[in-house]
């Protein structure tokens, strides 16, 4: 399922001002390529001879063909050529492959009812060397690709596979475009993918959820055979739309336009993201008492705190030394939150000693700082039951820390934890009678 939040972001919205006329922005060079009919470039890339590659369509009569036209650092042509499949093609992305070559990703419409995702890969010379489609069954558009570690290609778009909204698309291909695997993410509204990066585990897809009238930024995060990781939402109350991503060192950036957040129209957006979206942290742990006669209880309060972006259900141990103590099972902690869980320990089985307490949030799918799920803090000292000083001997010092505490109840300013021993949250005879059983034992 598909989450939406608009937290832990950073956010920058730019309203470009007018400048000052007398201080024209100083352009290099512009060049302009075509004829008398439509040419659209929707993509550059800059390629390796310091020169730019451009892909988009040129139009044909009543046909549109993927257009590329090469040209050198100045701008100037080198050489262009167009592709044809059918009367609608275009060319929405291009990369510069590790051949030398280009590769060209973007729709055709072959039957002039549906389209389908269209890979055309050419040489350094734009002569066509092999070309694939996908089709998912409905209109599929393929707006973005990337060449990925393995030699192959992932194409990003969407489909309307589900008959009524659209969904992200993703599809993995190998060097000569063969299919290897495809995956659709979707909520209730209409998803389209605009942008996909590799990344250092897996892919990321930026684009759009959500009703027409409404729009917001959508990053879906996926693992290298296209698993959901996690996805996230960041928008407002009117349409805002991302058009690329790129990874950071430490996450993520999107940019696109916002109407939600601008100064009247439609404003750049530049949304920073943070990369766990899925980060547990256990931040404290306090005892009940440091020192415990062996075979009673006392409590261990754990506190975690979920500060991802994603509800999560995951296991939390406690334990003395290595050795667990209890696990407990945590549903649906809320992204920001924090819970406090009480783990009562029976000191039975566990031998006299010191004991180092620890507590353990077990990673969930897509957490990649684990380093606080751990959080070791607290230490206990089982004894003889009645030696509440932890001295190993249960005498009149003993006895005089209950005598103290005689009477007095959990919360209350002269309760003292350890001369509870039963833990019952009292202080009266029964301790007396667990004390005068051990009177003079030493460890």
């Amino acid at each position: 399922m598909l989450t939406s939040l608009l937290v832990g972001a950073l956010t920058l919205t730019l309203n470009i001002q007018q400048g000052d006329s007398s201080k024209p922005i100083e352009v290099e060079w512009a060049r302009k390529y075509g004829g008398a009919d439509e040419e659209v470039a929707n993509s550059i890339v800059k390629t390796t001879d310091g020169g730019y590659a451009l892909a988009g369509y040129a139009k044909k009569g009543f046909n549109d063909d993927f257009w590329l036209v090469k040209v050198d650092s100045l701008g100037n042509h080198q050489w262009n050529k167009t592709y044809d499949r059918a009367y609608s093609d275009i060319a929405s992305s291009v990369v510069e492959t590790a051949d030398g070559g280009y590769a060209l990703a973007g729709s055709t419409n072959p039957s002039g009812t549906n389209n389908d995702f269209w890979l055309v890969k050419v040489d350094s010379l734009g002569n066509h060397q092999w070309n694939k489609t996908y089709d998912n069954g409905y209109d599929d558009y393929a707006y973005s690709i990337a060449q990925t570690g393995d030699g192959g290609y992932v194409l990003a778009g969407t489909t309307h596979s589900s008959g009524t909204n659209d969904d992200f698309w993703l599809v993995k291909v190998d060097s000569l475009g063969n299919h290897q695997w495809n995956k659709t993410y979707g909520a209730v509204g209409n998803e389209r993918a605009y942008s996909v990066v590799e990344t250092s585990d897996g892919y990321a897809l930026a684009g759009q959820t959500g009703p027409y009238e409404n729009l917001d930024f959508m990053l879906v995060k996926v693992d290298s055979y296209g698993n959901m990781q996690w996805n996230l939402t960041y928008g407002g109350a009117k349409p805002d739309n991302a058009y690329s991503v790129v990874e950071t060192s430490d996450g993520y950036a999107l940019a696109g336009y916002t109407y939600s957040f601008g100064a009247g129209k439609s404003d750049f957006w530049l949304v920073k993201v943070a990369a766990h979206a899925h980060d547990l942290a256990v931040t404290n742990t306090v005892l009940s008492k440091t020192v415990v006669g062996q075979g009673f209880t006392l409590n261990v309060n754990v506190t975690v705190e979920n500060q991802g972006y994603n509800s999560e259900i995951f296991n939390l141990t406690t334990y003395a030394n290595a050795t667990p103590i209890q696990t407990f099972n945590i549903t649906n902690l809320l992204p920001g939150s924090s819970t406090t869980i009480t783990f009562n320990w029976n000191t039975s089985g566990f031998a006299k000693g010191n004991y180092t307490i620890s507590a353990y949030a077990s990673p969930v799918d897509g957490e990649t700082d684990t380093g606080n799920n751990l959080f070791t803090d607290g230490f206990v000292k089982i004894g003889i039951p009645g030696d509440i000083n932890g001295d190993t001997v249960v005498d009149s010092t003993d006895l005089g820390i209950l005598g103290s505490a005689w009477g007095s109840f959990r919360g209350d300013l002269n309760y003292v934890p350890e001369a509870d021993i039963n833990d019952d949250g009292v202080v009266d005879s029964t301790d007396l009678g667990i004390m005068g059983a051990h009177w003079g034992e030493t460890e």
